[in-house]
């Protein structure tokens, strides 16, 4: 198709036929538009089109109550494929698709009409009760709500939510098993977990799968067709994506010790042969090549305990069988966080039943440090614990460290018990949780304790499971998960047993005293409730 392009110069009209007249404004060709690309996703439709030339796309959004626009985030191209993201639901949406060409000309299609169903009746209550945006982190807060019957166990609608600044859901996904630990990778995509022993999924913005991988652990009928195997037992609690795309997990092994101890709470009880479950750090590539691993039973001393390192879960029952009970068996560590410092040369390592984290060198093997108690430690590991400046409380059974802008070290510290075994825990009643933020000092080998919020005083929630801390990079806000809230029918936090679980999201100033700018509730009157694993704020569902 040929065009008459006319161009003045110095007062001279000159007409020219040309293939493509690039004082006009590009063309949008052969729209197409999905209301229902996937069934996983429901708040999401698909818009496929053409250009005549390069473009970049911004959606512009009016849904009868709010207006809004957004830029895809994509390079100019030809052909586009446009996921059409944040629609509310029980709405109708008119959406218009705007593209510009590099010399800043635009064009807008027709209004696109898209109608989204309400939200299922048994979606997770949530409840705002502070919103201050003006304060906040920009975007969105992910999250994965899971309903715990009265025995523990979770329900079949497994899903991974995004609600606005408001409470207002934008976006969710629902999974055919539990999602844990899901965070977004440097391609935009999502990666979660499932299990203790996988799958672990990658899955775009529409929840199509796009990775998959299991271990040697993994139920045969949760293995997918094109699923790759990591030849490593398990992959739990959470992983973490290197800049090349590598994979940095947390497996298992289980070794066998004689004289172990029997008991935390009587010193002289008899010791027997155990068998002990170690953590073994793992990368492996998204081809399943397992590149490096490093073994905590050869790093720590494998005979400390802590409170709850003599249990044995039913998850760790499921995944190594016995026929026979021999010798017990004890969850010695229970590592439930990996991060690795900006360098990729180390490792930051936080095991909840050792009450410490840990500092590793990535490339050796070799350990750094250790935040924690100094109790119970045997000389040999005398000369990496971090010695307390100044007024400090040590973390206890906690989450999610991570290493901030400021190089300081961020986490959630659950404080179950606030004691280490022979020593009375801290009463129910007195339990309290908190963000807590450490200044580390390698030279001197000195931790200082610089910033901390929540209990005790005005802020005693106790969560006594899950939970995390994260640095929000353009406020400087931290926004807190107390994921697994429990308590009885007086209302008294629960440290061990059944009870009532419910969940706390906030986000707060980097002051002292910090400042609520905002604060979810997930709850309800059923009497086993909600937990999540953690909590994530996305600057935008787009990349």
């Amino acid at each position: 198709m040929y065009r008459l392009c006319l161009f003045v110069a110095l007062g001279v009209a000159i007409a020219v036929v040309s293939s493509g007249c690039r004082m006009s404004p590009p063309e949008i060709q052969d729209m197409k538009l999905d209301l229902r690309p996937s069934e996983t996703v429901p708040l999401a439709a698909e818009a496929t089109f053409r250009t005549d030339r390069p473009t970049t796309v911004t959606l512009e959004f009016d849904d009868g109550q709010l207006s809004w626009a957004v830029d895809i985030g994509e390079a100019a191209k030809l052909s586009h494929v446009v996921p059409i993201l944040g629609l509310r639901p029980d709405r109708t949406h008119m959406v218009r698709v705007v593209v510009a060409d590099e010399n800043g000309r635009t064009s807008t299609s027709e209004i696109l009409n898209i109608t989204t169903d309400p939200l299922p009746g048994d979606f997770p209550p949530i409840d705002v009760r502070v919103s201050e945006p003006a304060r906040m982190e920009p975007g969105v807060t992910m999250f994965e709500p899971v309903y715990r019957s009265t025995d523990g166990e979770e329900r079949a609608d497994h899903l991974l939510v995004a609600v606005d600044e408001s409470g207002e859901v934008v976006w969710y996904y629902r999974a055919e098993r539990p999602v844990s630990d899901a965070r977004r990778l440097q391609n935009g995509n999502l990666l979660y977990r499932t299990g203790r022993a996988g799958p672990l999924y990658e899955i775009d913005m529409l929840g199509n799968t796009v990775f998959e991988w299991h271990t040697n652990r993994t139920p045969e009928d949760h293995v997918g067709s094109d699923s790759i195997h990591v030849h490593t037992d398990t992959l739990h609690h959470e992983t973490f994506e290197t800049r090349s795309g590598n994979i940095v997990a947390i497996s298992t092994e289980l070794r066998t010790y004689e004289n172990y101890p029997g008991s935390d709470s009587i010193v002289d009880a008899p010791k027997e042969a155990s068998d002990v479950l170690g953590d073994v750090l793992v990368e492996f590539s998204r081809q399943g090549d397992v590149l490096r691993e490093v073994r905590l039973l050869d790093l720590l001393d494998p005979y400390r305990i802590g409170y709850n390192s003599l249990d044995w879960g039913g998850a760790w029952r499921v995944l190594f069988p016995q026929e026979e009970e021999t010798r017990p068996r004890r969850d010695w560590a229970h590592a439930n966080a990996v991060v690795l410092d900006a360098g990729e040369r180390y490792a930051i390592v936080s095991l909840r039943h050792q009450d410490a984290v840990v500092k590793i060198d990535w490339q050796t093997g070799e350990l750094v440090w250790i935040l924690g108690s100094h109790d119970g430690w045997a000389p040999e590991w005398q000369a990496y614990l971090l010695q307390p400046k100044g007024e400090l409380l040590w973390p206890y059974h906690q989450h999610a460290p991570m290493i901030t802008p400021e190089g300081t070290l961020l986490m959630f510290d659950n404080g179950n018990y606030r004691a280490r075994p022979f020593e009375g825990p801290t009463p129910p009643s007195e339990s309290f949780s908190r963000a807590v933020e450490y200044r580390i000092d390698e030279d001197n080998m000195e931790v200082t304790q610089v910033w901390s919020f929540g209990g005790p005083g005005d802020e005693p929630f106790f969560a006594r499971f899950l939970g995390d801390a994260d640095w929000m990079p353009q406020t400087g806000n931290v926004l807190i998960n107390y994921g697994g809230l429990v308590s009885n029918a007086a209302g008294t936090p629960m440290v061990e047993g059944s009870g009532h679980n419910w969940v706390r999201i906030v986000e707060v100033t980097h002051d002292t005293p910090a400042e609520t700018v905002f604060e979810l509730f997930i709850d309800d009157e059923r009497p086993a409730g909600w937990s999540v694993f953690r909590a994530e704020r996305l600057p935008s569902l787009y990349p």
